[in-house]
Parts: C-alpha cells; structure tokens; sequence
C-alpha cells in the first residue's frame, strides 16, 4: 500500500492492521483456551489499548507496533502444538516470529524470543511433554531466522559498524526501565501526568513508562487467578510477574543478571518495552475471570447488582468531587512543580481519542 498510498495514509493504515491484529490474535488465543466470546472479546480490546501499546500509536513507534502483534501468534501457536503437537502449528509459530522479525524492530524480535522460550518451557513442564515436543521447539527457533535472512543477514553484517557492537553498558542498557512508581499507571493511566493536559512529570518518557490496564482488567485477572480452575492460570500469573520484573529494569537486580547471561540483551536499551508481554498474560488471566463471572449461577446475580450499583454511586461520587474542587487542581499542582515545561512538549491533539479509550476501562 505504499506505492499508492500518501506516506501518511500507509502509515496511518498499517497502524489500524496491526491494531486490529493484535486485537485478533489475543481474541483467537482466548479462544483456544475455550473462553467465551464475550471474554475473549474484552481481552482482544484490552491488548488494543492497553498502555503500553496504544501510547506507541502516540510516539510513532510504527515497528513496534507491527511486530508485537506476531508474538501473541505465536504464544498461541506454542500452546496448539505442545498440546496436538502438530508441526502446522510450529511452522505457523515461526512465520509469526519471522514476521516480527521483518517488522524492523531487533529488540521486540529477540524480546518475542526469550518469552516465548519461557512460555514454551513452562508449559512443557505442565504438560510433561518435553522431549515429544521438542521437533516442534526446535522449528520454531531455527525457521524464523530463516524466512528473515533477507533482512536479518545484512543487519547482522551492519551491526558490527556501530556503536553497539561490543555491547553496551549497564547504565546505558537499563535507561528507559519502567520506574517502580509507574507500578501506579496499572490504574491510573495519567497519575503522573499526561504530556497533553498535565506535564509528565515521570521518569523517562511516558510511552515507556507506562503499564495501564485498568481496574477492570486487574480485578477480572485477580478473580480467574482466585476462582478459575483453568490450568494455566499460574503460569500466566508466573510470566506477567517475572516479565514486569523485568520491565523495571535497573530498579531490581534480575535485569542485570539477564544482562549478563543472556545473549543479545546488551545490544538493546529500554527494559520497558518488555511490558507488554505482561499485559498479554494479563489479558488471558482476565478473560479467565470473565468465564467465571459469566458462568456464575443465577443465584448469585443479585449480589452482582449491588456490587454494580455500588460501583455507579463511586463513579458518581468521583465526579461529584471533580465539580467540587475543579478538573484544573491536579493540573496546577504539577504545573507549579515543573513551571519550565513548555506546551510544545505536549502530545499531538488526537491523544484525546487515546485517553477516551483509557477511560473506557476505568
């Protein structure tokens, strides 16, 4: 679509398939796990706009944005295999990671990599299929590199000309880690402002920072955790934990070991960025809750009402507190603690249609 579309058109198109990928992929994943329709819905549009991802819409992370979805493929091509071990869905998995691969961005390819190796072996482990599903394994990391030699050769050749080629140090592989007091945009998205209305007054830079979900997916991934008895629920837990770990980088110590053991981590900056493998564990852990709440007898509905009806009061009474004291006081306040920041600074206009969206899971 590039040769006949205006570059801001293409661009603006490849962004809405990726995003409908993604999307696609997690609903087709929640699926496989025989998840309902509704919630493997949530989950689809949870990945869609979750932080972490729709915030690259906003920075122009247009590599990051085509590659990430292929890793959810193939997350779920890794649970069709090791449990049909079919090789179909091993070569289906490896074309996901040579797309990703193709997408231009090295750090989400080898980052889609070493989750999937996790994954992979956690649920072999479960499943006690290790050595039968070894072929399986053993195709999806050895084809990827090779569908994507064209472009994956080259670079390799190129990489020993920059700076990076002797690996970069600790300081510099840890910046743009996710900061521990960013741990509070899981709920509130702009808490540490927004870059539009309110300054960022963050760490780093607030698409590298934050890990939004909403109270909704959180509450939904902690009721399939407590009250579902699908079997993966702890390995999705394990994964969304360790991989936020990791997320914050230079603030625990578990980034420097990986840093140190595990082969291509030092050539890459940004330890945050692995934040949005946790949100597609999240995902799964929230359609789990979903099931659970949808197929919960009819009994005990009426306590969901009430449950409901107290939620709208606190809405309510959140907005009763916004008029009471003005929208503007939390702007203020962070305005008088950065008075230098510029409004040149602040975020394209169409960032409205993002933090619309945000609101949406609140």
């Amino acid at each position: 679509h590039y040769m006949v579309l205006p570059i801001a058109k293409s661009i603006s198109l490849e962004i809405v398939i990726h995003v409908f990928l993604i999307g696609a992929f997690t609903f087709a994943w929640a699926r496989y796990w025989k998840m309902p329709h509704a919630a493997a819905t949530f989950a689809g549009v949870l990945m869609m706009f979750c932080g972490p991802y729709a915030l690259r819409m906003v920075a122009g992370h247009l590599s990051l944005i085509s590659a990430w979805p292929w890793a959810v493929l193939a997350l779920l091509c890794v649970d069709a295999y090791i449990d049909t071990r079919r090789l179909l869905y091993a070569l289906i998995g490896a074309g996901a990671l040579a797309l990703a691969i193709l997408a231009g961005h090295p750090q989400a390819a080898v980052e889609a990599g070493f989750v999937l190796a996790i994954y992979a072996a956690l649920r072999c482990t479960q499943s006690g299929v290790w050595f039968r599903a070894v072929p399986g394994m053993l195709t999806i990391a050895i084809v990827p590199p090779l569908l994507s030699a064209v472009q994956l050769f080259p670079a390799l050749e190129i990489i020993h000309e920059t700076t990076r080629s002797a690996g970069m140090d600790y300081d510099a592989a840890t910046s743009y880690s996710l900061p521990p007091e960013n741990l509070l945009t899981l709920v509130a998205p702009f808490m540490l402002g927004d870059a539009q209305r309110l300054p960022y007054w963050g760490r780093w830079l607030l698409w590298e920072a934050s890990l939004y979900v909403g109270t909704t997916a959180l509450a939904l991934s902690a009721f399939g955790v407590l009250r579902s008895r699908e079997r993966a629920r702890w390995i999705w837990l394990g994964m969304a934990v360790f991989i936020v770990v990791i997320a914050l980088g230079r603030y625990t110590p578990v980034f420097g070991i990986l840093l140190r053991v595990v082969p291509g981590f030092d050539l890459f900056r940004g330890p945050g960025k692995f934040a949005i493998f946790a949100v597609m564990f999240v995902a799964m852990l929230a359609a789990a809750g979903a099931r659970e709440i949808l197929q919960l007898p009819r009994r005990t509905w009426p306590f969901a009402l009430v449950l409901a009806a107290l939620s709208a009061t606190a809405i309510v009474l959140a907005f009763g507190v916004r008029n009471a004291f003005g929208e503007g006081t939390w702007s203020d306040l962070i305005s008088l603690l950065q008075p230098g920041w510029e409004a040149s600074k602040r975020l394209p206009a169409n960032f409205t249609f993002l933090s619309a969206q945000f609101a949406a899971y609140s």
